[in-house]
């Protein structure tokens, strides 16, 4: 069918109305704007200040300070002196009322620490490099870490402190499709936002209470994570449905939104796709990204037709639920064990290359089938064994870098892998 032809079909297709409205800009702040990398350090330092009127007291940095636990099983030096000190128990138990917060720390070489907190009371500073969207060079990493220790950590008012260094990368789920960092990098915690997921769920049970400030944490948790409201994840799937059926347009959406003002030719505006493009840009981009995992569907289908799966997508991302692993779940809405497949950055060739693994969430797992879950986990996937084993979620089966010819076939074994323990777990 012409392109043309397409448009009109498209224009007029119901489901539209399912989409346009929830797409909308909301009263959320960060659906409208984009803090820089430096009002992101901000932001960071108000919400691990227990002192600020957000309602989470001390709540948030704690949040962090895990996430680093489960990411520096291999680390050196200071991370392994502090998280030797500092395990979430006792990081639980423990209270961070005192810590100072300064933002933009400038060292003697000039050089700024995006944050540095230090809480006298405890004993700790805790270094924190933000890159949002950008990358780290292990030169900058390991200039940052050696400064710290000679402008910082030899000072005699520092001599009993234990120093925990991390470095947030809101990104870093997709840099997993890279090598392992090597030195100095094992001497950073590298965590992505995930570990706000936590603090948003707080923030929304203090706005049922009345504490409106609350929605500023909402909005900003959210806008880092992965985290769709309801009616979003009902709009997304439909989204992902028009994006298989107008496959074609979506390819003439994706050539409009590369297509600036300047090169345009009266020819370019006598089908209204750019024009359409643009008034409904938010739209628009979500099914451009979303056309890249909505071909994996109907496959998986064909392939695994006695493993019905549900279907959540999200902006480059997808989540499958095979439906007969809802029997693991401790209430409504827990995962404790999902397929996620992702958009990876592109290959060398500019081709579409995609990550995808299994998250094991065994905090979110009923007691009944707890415990013969992880061993048959351990059993289909040994990488269980080692690492974090108190860590409040794993990745299991985790396969680098994809191409689209060969995604369907690694998902279909990722979740006949999953499905053979889930049913050995529960009888």
């Amino acid at each position: 069918m012409p392109v043309q032809q397409l448009f009109h079909k498209f224009v007029a297709d119901r489901r539209l109305d399912e989409v346009i409205e929830p797409l909308k800009k909301s009263s959320d702040i960060f659906d409208i704007i984009r803090p820089t990398e430096n009002q992101h350090s901000k932001l960071l330092a108000w919400l691990f200040n227990p002192r600020e009127g957000h309602g989470q007291g001390d709540a948030i940095l704690k949040d962090f300070l895990n996430a680093a636990f489960i990411a520096s099983e291999e680390h050196v030096l200071a991370n392994k002196q502090f998280f030797d000190a500092w395990p979430p128990s006792r990081i639980a138990r423990a209270g961070f009322h005192s810590i100072c917060l300064l933002p933009e720390f400038c060292l003697d070489s000039g050089k700024r620490l995006d944050l540095l907190m230090v809480d006298f009371d405890n004993k700790i500073l805790v270094v924190v490099e933000n890159k949002h969207g950008a990358r780290y060079s292990a030169e900058q990493l390991e200039g940052y870490y050696s400064e710290v220790a000679t402008t910082l950590r030899q000072r005699p008012v520092f001599n009993k402190f234990r120093t925990v260094h991390i470095a947030v990368d809101r990104n870093y789920r997709r840099r997993q499709d890279e090598n392992a960092p090597a030195s100095p990098l094992n001497r950073w915690a590298y965590v992505d936002y995930r570990w706000l997921e936590r603090g948003a769920r707080r923030a929304e049970l203090q706005l049922k209470r009345g504490n409106q400030l609350a929605s500023l944490v909402t909005a900003y948790c959210h806008a880092q994570t992965d985290y769709e409201p309801p009616e979003l994840r009902m709009a997304n799937d439909v989204l992902a449905e028009l994006a298989r059926d107008y496959s074609a347009l979506v390819d003439a959406f994706a050539s409009a939104r590369k297509s600036m003002l300047g090169d345009l030719t009266p020819t370019d505006l006598t089908n209204d796709v750019w024009v359409y493009a643009h008034h409904h840009r938010a739209m628009v981009d979500r099914l451009i990204d979303m056309e890249g995992l909505a071909f994996l569907e109907p496959g998986l289908r064909r392939s695994l037709p006695n493993v019905p799966v549900r279907t959540d997508y999200g902006k480059q991302y997808v989540d499958l639920h095979p439906l007969g692993w809802q029997m693991l779940e401790q209430q409504e809405g827990a995962r404790p064990l999902v397929a996620k497949v992702w958009n990876a950055e592109c290959a060398a060739d500019g081709s579409d290359q995609f990550g995808l693994a299994l998250y094991y969430r065994p905090d979110e797992c009923a007691p009944a089938h707890s415990a013969k879950l992880r061993t048959e986990l351990e059993r289909v996937f040994p990488e269980l064994k080692k690492g974090r084993q108190d860590a409040y979620y794993r990745t299991l089966g985790h396969v680098k870098s994809v191409s689209e010819e060969h995604i369907a076939a690694k998902l279909r074994h990722l979740l006949e892998a999953g499905n053979r323990a889930v049913l050995a777990a529960i009888g």
